[in-house]
């Protein structure tokens, strides 16, 4: 990645004004995570064109990253204005409002991703966790949420573990619990495997739930 930041650097000695080379030099300083440094560039490449969908996206990610919903928020919302049928943008937002417990909006913008672009299994994941797991009985359908998560589940590859426990907490709600219990025990295997503890520890409470017949909801804010 530091070959990638020098050769970023080379370019913008020689085109100073590359918003482009900006917007790639300040993704690799975030992927580093040097979000100073990275913010620093979005914020050059934004004075130079400020109607940069992409600068403003990647600048709303880096701002997720740290905790700053609500300035990424505004960035997200900059760059919908500029290219409203961009499924990643809408997955985003969905993912940001759902950070501030705005589930009802973030549904509608992953409904809006999905129908956008065919098979993006990243919306349907993460739309089928809210609907099998949000603390609100009314916005919660397991049904759907078993229909998305199976084939999120197959567009992963069925060896994600983020996604198979998700159809694990789909089934669950949709009251499935053998099929809960069976599914979450695939999932701890793979997170075993890819050595996620985080992910392996909350998935091991989850079977508990579903051991018991009960659903897994995520607390209220």
């Amino acid at each position: 990645m530091s070959d990638a930041i020098d050769r970023f650097q080379i370019a913008l000695s020689l085109r100073t004004n590359d918003v482009g080379a900006m917007n790639n030099l300040a993704l690799a300083f975030s992927r580093q995570g040097k979000m100073s440094d990275a913010m620093a560039e979005y914020d050059k490449a934004l004075a130079i064109q400020p109607n940069d969908a992409g600068v403003h996206h990647n600048y709303g990610m880096a701002l997720m990253r740290l905790g700053e919903v609500d300035e990424a928020m505004a960035h997200y919302r900059k760059a919908l204005a500029i290219q409203p049928d961009d499924p990643e943008l809408h997955n985003d937002i969905a993912n940001a409002l759902s950070r501030k417990g705005q589930v009802a909006e973030a549904i509608n913008e992953w409904e809006r991703a999905i129908q956008l672009r065919t098979n993006y299994f990243a919306a349907e994941n993460n739309l089928a966790w809210a609907l099998a797991t949000d603390p609100d009985a009314s916005l919660r359908n397991g049904t759907n949420a078993v229909q998305l998560a199976i084939d999120a589940n197959r567009l992963s590859g069925t060896n994600n573990p983020l996604v198979i426990h998700t159809l694990a907490a789909a089934y669950a709600e949709d009251g499935q619990y053998s099929n809960a219990v069976a599914t979450a025990g695939l999932a701890l295997e793979q997170a075993a495997e890819e050595h996620d503890i985080g992910l392996a520890d909350a998935i091991e409470a989850q079977i508990k739930c579903y051991q018991a017949d009960q659903a897994y909801h995520v607390p209220a804010q």
